[in-house]
């Protein structure tokens, strides 16, 4: 999920604490959900994938707004959803 609404939602998992930093790997920033932002995407009746192979979610730079919007399997679980 890209471009301005995509920055928007990452700025909103920010600001309402959704988001909160986990186990970053080498070199990579990562992710993870807060007990809050488990308990709204549950309302949204958003389903994350059990098995993981990409990081759950992590900044990334939008070449449009230049800023950074939500990547991996959380932002993929929201955009099937909308």
């Amino acid at each position: 999920m890209a471009g301005e609404l995509g920055v928007a939602q990452f700025d909103m998992l920010q600001r309402r604490a959704f988001l909160e930093l986990g186990k970053v790997e080498p070199g990579k920033d990562s992710l993870q959900l807060t007990q809050a932002g488990r308990t709204w995407l549950n309302g949204l009746g958003v389903t994350l994938p059990v098995n993981l192979k990409s990081r759950l979610a992590y900044p990334c730079m939008d070449w449009s707004e230049r800023r950074d919007h939500l990547a991996g399997s959380l932002a993929t679980a929201l955009l099937n959803h909308y």
